[in-house]
């Protein structure tokens, strides 16, 4: 009697040949389910293809097929010479909202981190000068974390007479945001975005713990405080992998006109 199904002790996972459906998609759903359940955990790697060829009798371009319809949701990740990898689900920047990093990964409940690389008074950059002016600042360059996973690299420029002694906080202690409130009477009230993307340096993909192909979202924020006085310029590079832009946008009607 030939059997027309077949039996993947790795997922429990079977295919119908009988079936109407393709068995690249059979085998896609399948794995979908399992990685939305939670069976599948986030950086669990993979069987080795061979074994899972063997196991359901199919070809590798029929596994490979599978593995397109995933990596195209973001659900996976193939990486050469390492296997393949169930992606982590991405964080939604949302550009219409000034929310700090720890606030953000807390509402994706995240525990956030937080790893001082440099701590320092200097002059500001020409791009920071144009918008806070002259005189100090601190100049504060940080890896963010959630769950310990190095999310961004983030540096921010801050007028020294506005927080003066900054620099004797610890911020991995504390929020920058809620020190610059509380202690220095300094709310940021709203800001100024701009997003561009770019491929990371050896320096940031060490940092990162990214490989070459992996893109960063750039994010340059320009902080106001009461009265629109400028208070803080900075820049982040979030993780392409990890993190997606979200704007929200209306259309509005010219006036007397329709359509």
């Amino acid at each position: 009697m030939t059997t027309t199904r077949n039996h993947s002790s790795a997922f429990n996972l079977e295919v119908d040949r009988r079936s109407p459906i393709p068995v690249y998609i059979q085998i896609s759903d399948a794995l979908r389910a399992r990685i939305q359940s939670g069976k599948l955990a986030p950086d669990s790697v993979l069987p080795p293809s061979e074994q899972l060829c063997e196991e359901l009798g199919i070809t590798r371009v029929t596994l490979r097929q599978a593995y397109t319809v995933l990596a195209r949701e973001g659900l996976l990740d193939a990486q050469r010479g390492r296997g393949t990898f169930v992606r982590r689900s991405k964080i939604e920047r949302t550009l219409g909202q000034m929310v700090g990093f720890s606030e953000e990964m807390r509402t994706w409940g995240k525990k956030p981190g937080s790893k001082t690389l440099s701590f320092r008074r200097s002059e500001p950059s020409d791009e920071a000068r144009s918008f806070l002016g002259e005189g100090g600042v601190y100049c504060i360059e940080r890896l963010r974390l959630a769950d310990a996973v190095p999310m961004a690299i983030e540096e921010v420029q801050i007028p020294v007479e506005l927080c003066p002694d900054l620099d004797e906080f610890d911020l991995s202690q504390r929020s920058l945001y809620d020190i610059l409130d509380e202690v220095y009477n300094l709310r940021l009230l709203r800001c100024d975005q701009i997003v561009s993307a770019s491929l990371p340096s050896p320096r940031q993909r060490k940092l990162l713990d990214i490989g070459p192909g992996v893109a960063l979202l750039n994010v340059t924020r320009r902080s106001f405080a009461k009265s629109d006085k400028p208070a803080s310029y900075g820049t982040t590079q979030y993780r392409g992998d990890l993190y997606r832009a979200s704007v929200h946008g209306e259309r509005r009607a010219s006036p007397g006109k329709r359509g």
